[in-house]
C-alpha cells in the first residue's frame, strides 16, 4: 500500500488534504507527479507532497515554498 499525502500551509497554519492510496508503486507515482503538478503552481505558500508506503517510510516528497523569492 502506497500513500500520497499533501500539506498546504498558508499564513502558519496547515491543511491537511484527503490522502490517495494506490496498491502498485508506478501508480502511485503517478498520483504523487500529478498532485506535485498542482502545487507547483498553487497560491498556497507552502506546498507539500508526500509519497509514503504503509510503515511511513518516505519513498518521494517535494516541497513548494511560493514564499521564497524567484530567482
Amino acid at each position: 500500500m502506497y500513500i500520497i499525502q499533501e500539506l498546504q500551509t498558508t499564513n502558519g497554519q496547515t491543511a491537511l488534504v484527503t490522502p490517495a492510496t494506490e496498491a502498485d508503486l508506478n501508480q502511485a507515482k503517478s498520483t504523487f507527479h500529478l498532485r506535485a503538478s498542482y502545487a507547483a503552481v498553487s497560491q498556497v505558500d507552502v506546498h507539500t507532497v508526500m509519497l509514503h508506503d504503509e510503515r511511513g517510510d518516505v519513498i518521494d516528497k517535494i516541497v513548494f515554498d511560493h514564499t521564497a523569492s524567484e530567482a
